[in-house]
């Protein structure tokens, strides 16, 4: 394999971190991790299955310290429920920036909209109204924007130019807070 090539890995497993050993070969990679905050009954409902808030936030760090560029992925974000001030104050001293996710509601499915519906309605009326969903936006840029973190973008998906809906999309218009 050409060591040469730019390599990014993406996960949510720390067991990424069993591999630190080949990333140092690679002259340009970057390790992520997915974060969320999800903990207690919030993780018990949305990722059951996944890696613990402690461990991907612990890996993310032994990544840092030993020389490998790093950065979060804040996904996904489910307003009233996830902190991303909280995630970024555990993670800002070894993530080289972030990137930030609202949860996807169309692409969650029907049984995760119900459970949401259910469980938390004001997120639910948050993601499915779009003055409220603008209102949440802003807010959450200027949160970012507050924290003094370099951020690659938010992705809202929601397409640009339709009334109701916003994309922000830093990385793609070349604007970066730092």
């Amino acid at each position: 394999m050409d060591k040469r090539n730019e390599l990014a890995v993406l996960t949510k497993s720390p067991l990424v971190t069993r591999d630190i050993d080949i990333f140092t070969f690679f002259r340009s990679i970057e390790v992520g991790l997915t974060i969320n905050g999800f903990t207690g009954r919030d993780k018990k409902l949305f990722e059951p299955l996944s890696p613990v808030h402690g461990a991907r936030v612990n890996a993310l760090k032994e990544l840092h310290e030993a020389g490998l560029k790093t950065c979060a992925f804040v996904s996904p974000i489910i307003p009233g429920i996830s902190d991303v001030g909280v995630i970024v104050e555990e993670t800002r001293d070894f993530a080289g920036h972030y990137f930030f996710e609202i949860l996807n509601l169309r692409a969650a499915g029907r049984e995760f909209q119900a459970l949401l519906m259910e469980e938390y309605p004001e997120s639910y009326a948050v993601l499915t109204d779009g003055r409220r969903f603008r209102k949440f936006l802003g807010e959450l840029k200027g949160e970012i924007k507050g924290l003094g973190v370099k951020a690659e973008g938010i992705e809202t998906h929601r397409r640009a130019g339709v009334r109701g809906t916003l994309v922000a999309r830093t990385r793609r218009a070349g604007n970066r807070h730092k």
